[in-house]
């Protein structure tokens, strides 16, 4: 019996050290002051020198310190064609299916997985310009630095009705949500994983929308359908959908047609306002959007996150000799500017983000997503996610149990002779 008793402890320690990384910081404040934005990869396909004005828009996309436009999360990556470059490169060339040079193409943060293609276009200063920047990411930005917690993106489908219906859906269950959910108390030992006082925080939402006709927003409408791997298959595709988006613009996960109901906007909304379960990103649900933000300017976190850089071989051999290598980025110093989210005055920074060295170095990224929603009820992976809270409530309570039948063991039971 007493060679049982270490082991059953033993036992229970590993179950109760899965909550080692909980937090009551609520997850869209811990995301805005932990986690900081995946990089996308820009790679520029090209033959010999580029010329004057095609070298100023490729700087552009990327730019250095003391730039005065504000850096995205991307990497950028040049391949020049007659430099022999590997099979990964040249594969990913033919895949274009087109002879215009220099062109761009963009793949997915290497974090999430496998790089798949979100957008490609020829290199100029208007395609540039779509890639980085738009209307609707520049708002989504103001709304989150200005202290909204979760900022729904409505995706029209071009099917007015169900278009209606969907963004009518999203906006008076948020305004309802708003005044019935309640942000938790901050534990005193995780008050240094909060960069203001806690009475500070507060919960607010709100709703964009956004049409897949609109040109200037090309590229996030191309980003929010690769959010879930099967967002572009039937029947999702040609269906609204609504996007949770929090922390540095972080899109939780679709809910699509008629998964856009009560339940499922308060589900996601209750999980993104309550307790951090898990304080490892790489561990939740979300895909990061490209946003052209200098987040670091105006949130200073209490603790600093890591920004060591992974290797950039989603994609081959990116460290191909004879190709034309971006320049490196040094991480930027820390900026004086202690502006507080909840000036909504304020105007977005033009400082450089850090888009080459500023990921976090975690456990490997999950490359499961949550299945996009075509009932009532979310997909089972998207619920598995948001039950995160739920599963670490249940694991504690086993933990203790254990821990009461150890004590039992020890004191109630006469050793034996």
């Amino acid at each position: 019996m007493n060679r049982c008793v270490p082991l059953f402890a033993l036992a229970a320690m590993l179950l109760l050290s899965n909550l080692a990384n909980a937090c009551s910081v609520p997850v869209f404040r811990y995301a805005l002051e932990h986690w900081h934005p995946d990089s996308y990869v820009a790679v520029v396909f090209h033959r010999g020198e580029l010329t004057g004005e095609q070298q100023v828009v490729l700087a552009a996309l990327q730019p250095q310190d003391g730039s005065e436009i504000a850096g995205a999360n991307l990497v950028v990556q040049t391949i020049d064609l007659d430099a022999d470059p590997d099979e990964a490169m040249v594969s990913l060339w033919e895949d274009q299916e087109t002879d215009v040079l220099p062109w761009v193409v963009v793949n997915s943060p290497l974090r999430q997985g496998p790089p798949t293609t979100v957008w490609s276009g020829e290199l100029t200063d208007e395609q540039r310009a779509v890639l980085l920047k738009s209307p609707i990411r520049d708002e989504l930005g103001k709304r989150l630095l200005s202290g909204d917690s979760v900022v729904w993106i409505c995706l029209d489908s071009g099917d007015v009705s169900a278009d209606e219906d969907a963004w009518n859906a999203v906006t008076t269950e948020v305004a309802r949500l708003e005044n019935e959910l309640e942000l938790p108390e901050i534990e005193e030992a995780d008050l240094d994983d909060l960069s203001l006082d806690p009475s500070a925080l507060k919960l607010k939402m709100s709703a964009l929308r956004v049409s897949r006709e609109d040109a200037a927003e090309s590229f996030l409408v191309a980003s929010l359908l690769r959010v879930e791997p099967d967002l572009l298959n039937e029947p999702f595709v040609n269906q609204p959908m609504a996007f949770p988006v929090f922390g540095r613009g972080r899109a939780l996960y679709a809910l699509v047609g008629d998964g856009i109901v009560q339940d499922t906007i308060k589900e996601a909304s209750e999980f993104l306002t309550g307790a951090c379960q898990c304080t490892v990103k790489a561990q939740n649900p979300g895909v990061d959007m490209l946003m052209a933000v200098d987040w670091d300017r105006h949130i200073i976190p209490a603790l600093p996150y890591d920004d060591s850089q992974p290797e950039l071989a989603g994609l081959g051999s990116f460290a191909n000799a004879e190709s034309t290598e971006a320049p490196s980025v040094q991480p930027e110093e820390p900026l004086d500017d202690t502006q507080p989210v909840e000036d909504s005055d304020s105007e977005l920074s033009t400082t450089d983000a850090d888009p080459a060295t500023n990921l976090e170095a975690e456990s490997e990224a999950s490359t499961e997503t949550s299945a996009p929603i075509d009932a009532p009820l979310p997909s089972t992976s998207s619920r598995e996610a948001v039950s995160t809270g739920l599963t670490g409530s249940v694991l504690l309570v086993v933990g203790l149990l254990a821990m009461c039948v150890i004590v039992a063991t020890i004191v109630l039971i006469p050793r034996s002779r």
